[in-house]
């Protein structure tokens, strides 16, 4: 018997990811990335680890108006871009889809940009409380097909009159559209300003101005080599609030303690896959002491009780709490050789209670088996966090080009 599974855009795409993820380093086994969305949120607000270049806030919205609702058209239309944008810049320059031959991502720049134009306001608030990219698309359609009064839930609705995005937004070039000449991120004629003015309003979760809104109302001033001092960086402290220059040194620090806590628990699953019998080499282990060596005086310095309250949107768990105050402990031990029955037993507890089953470090035999099929070559080295900063520094780079 033969039978056809279909799954979902969003399913795919979860895949997808889970299949890329080791590759990227995104796991999270242990649950370090709250620290990374809390920070990432309130500082960079609107902001996703997927997002690559400025121009796509208004990419998506034109392709959306230009489809007039119909999701097919809205993928021939992103796929048409791609293909452009790819050809105009062969090695990859932030278009979401490049490296593919005819055939769009399983998460298209319109699903990883969608949120991020409601966050910023150029979805339109008379929609940004609809249901997805989807919802609003079917609401585009309805208005396209019948331009006239329609009957929803809540009562009579002018869809025809319903607006889909900011009446500000620059109006789409002609040649997006109707044209196959070269295509590229380049903001040109109002554009930079429609999204200064986007930008620099963007706030915390908390309701105050954001870091990110700062940083975009000064790009024209920002040189290259201040954006690459990084979050440590003088240029970006003396750009922070008062209270975001604190939150942003906890910041830096909390980053190198999570880093060591993500190759503490690479090097947890290589001396219990040795101790299984499986040949396993030492590469996590080794890596574990460099980046012990380099980021250990951050690392002491997170006051981990403190955390919760560091960040208004930062909710720590007991099980991380206990990771990271173990994680610390041993540092102050010294001999980081050797790893801490304490710590494994709090990163153990930490992995089970959110991975259940496919914990690695679960003394099981199915913790045995995890083990046994996770390739040490294949699991990214350890890094500090890096809350995004990347993606908004190339953000930031492009407003300032187009200004």
């Amino acid at each position: 018997m033969i039978g056809w599974i279909q799954l979902s855009r969003q399913a795919v795409g979860q895949a997808e990811q889970a299949l890329h993820g080791d590759e990227r380093g995104v796991r999270d086994e242990i649950g370090f990335l709250v620290l990374h969305q809390a920070f990432a949120d309130h500082f960079f607000p609107g902001t996703s680890v997927l997002h690559t270049r400025l121009k796509y806030a208004l990419f998506v919205p034109w392709l959306i108006q230009a489809s007039g609702g119909d999701e097919k058209r809205l993928n021939d239309l992103e796929l048409r871009l791609q293909m452009r944008l790819a050809k105009a810049d062969p090695e990859g320059g932030g278009v979401i889809g490049g490296s593919l031959k005819n055939r769009l991502p399983a998460q298209p720049a319109s699903t990883i940009y969608w949120s991020s134009l409601a966050r910023w306001e150029i979805l339109s608030p008379e929609v940004s409380g609809a249901s997805g990219r989807r919802a609003v698309l079917s609401r585009l359609a309805l208005s396209q097909r019948k331009g006239k009064e329609h009957r929803g839930d809540d009562g009579d609705v002018d869809i025809a009159a319903e607006r889909f995005f900011d009446p500000d937004m620059p109006a789409c070039p002609a040649s997006l559209l109707t044209s196959e000449t070269t295509q590229t991120f380049k903001l040109l004629n109002d554009e930079p300003v429609f999204l200064l003015k986007k930008l620099s309003g963007t706030k915390t979760p908390d309701g105050q101005l954001s870091l990110f809104a700062r940083m975009v109302r000064r790009s024209g001033e920002w040189k290259e080599k201040e954006l690459e001092e990084g979050l440590a960086g003088s240029s970006l402290r003396q750009c922070a609030s008062a209270e975001d220059q604190s939150r942003l040194k906890m910041a830096v620090n909390v980053a190198s303690l999570a880093g060591i806590g993500r190759a503490v628990y690479a090097a947890l699953v290589e001396r219990l896959r040795e101790k299984d019998g499986q040949p396993t080499e030492t590469t996590h282990r080794d890596h574990l002491l460099k980046v012990v060596e380099k980021h250990i005086e951050q690392a002491l310095a997170v006051d981990v009780q403190k955390l919760s309250t560091s960040v208004p949107n930062l909710h720590v768990s007991n099980e991380l709490m206990t990771v990271l105050t173990s994680t610390q402990e041993w540092l102050k031990q010294g001999h980081h050789s050797r790893l801490s029955s304490p710590m494994e037993e709090a990163y153990r507890r930490a992995e089970v209670r959110r991975k259940g089953v496919l914990a690695r470090l679960a003394t099981s035999q199915t913790g045995v088996t995890r083990r046994g099929e996770w390739n040490p070559q294949d699991h990214a080295l350890a890094e500090p966090l890096h809350y995004r900063w990347r993606n908004v520094k190339r953000m930031v780079s492009d407003l300032r080009a187009g200004a």
